[in-house]
């Protein structure tokens, strides 16, 4: 049998503006949830290969998609989330950012600088993304009972996230992928931009601080020192669960902090 000829991908300008378009349109659709974003996300590769195949636009041949993925990068995000997805079970996340988020001692304005100090530091050395889905019911709980908008806490969370996940090689997704390509190593981004990323931080928090000062203010003064509860229970604490999963992080940042000795992929 004569194999098929591969296609070649082209990158003309009306290539490139159905991409975007296609881009477009998946984000739009995850933003709105029209459906499943698994479903979202698949609709959008089969509309890919649609085109690639049925028009003279070759956007991405099933040839060339083995070329277009980095293994370690989705290995690295994969087993990032399983790892934080089991911690969550053991309820020792959930035991942290309930005993951080109440050392506010009912002061809104602590609470936001608790609120990027932790996320930014919790984004550095797990997912970003799954650092505030985690924490978003907890600061929207925490706002109600002050009576903010959800906003105030949300806006300079998701900020300090998107700050504390640049300054390590696992924090963020773009670090992956430039750590992949590049071969640099997690001490060098480390060394290169944490210092950056704390100064970010500090500014964050005078910024916000200054943007929602009567936000605050007004909170302050309607429930003075009052701490206000969490609305749910935490959830129960694993203790053998909770050791084994220290043990293991342990581990890992060992790995992460040798693998430029070892030449093993972070993944």
């Amino acid at each position: 049998m004569t194999p098929t000829p591969e296609l070649i991908t082209t990158t003309d300008p009306v290539s490139q503006g159905i991409v975007a378009a296609l881009l477009i349109a998946l984000f739009g659709a995850l933003v709105i949830e029209t459906a499943h974003r698994v479903l979202i996300a698949l609709g959008a590769v089969a509309l890919l290969f649609l085109v690639t195949y049925f028009t003279p636009f070759h956007l991405m041949p099933f040839e060339r998609v083995a070329h277009a993925l980095d293994l370690n990068v989705l290995a690295l995000l994969t087993a990032m989330m399983a790892l934080v997805g089991v911690f969550r079970t053991s309820g020792v996340l959930d035991r942290l950012a309930r005993s951080t988020l109440a050392r506010a001692g009912g002061d809104p304005r602590r609470l936001l600088t608790i609120i990027i100090w932790a996320t930014g530091t919790a984004s550095a050395f797990l997912d970003n993304v799954t650092t505030v889905v985690f924490l978003t019911p907890l600061a929207i709980a925490f706002a109600a009972q002050y009576g903010l908008r959800a906003r105030v806490y949300l806006l300079p969370m998701v900020m300090a996230s998107n700050i504390g996940g640049t300054a390590t090689l696992i924090g963020d997704p773009p670090n992956i992928l430039i750590g992949s390509a590049t071969g640099l190593a997690f001490t060098q981004f480390l060394v290169t931009l944490t210092l950056p990323c704390v100064a970010l931080l500090a500014w964050l928090d005078v910024f916000a601080g200054r943007v929602y000062r009567r936000d605050l203010a007004t909170a302050r003064t309607a429930l003075a020192s009052a701490v206000p509860p969490i609305a749910e229970e935490p959830l129960a604490l694993d203790p053998t669960l909770a050791r084994g999963l220290a043990a293991i992080s342990i581990g890992i940042l060992v790995g992460f902090f040798t693998h430029h000795i070892t030449h093993m992929p972070v993944a």
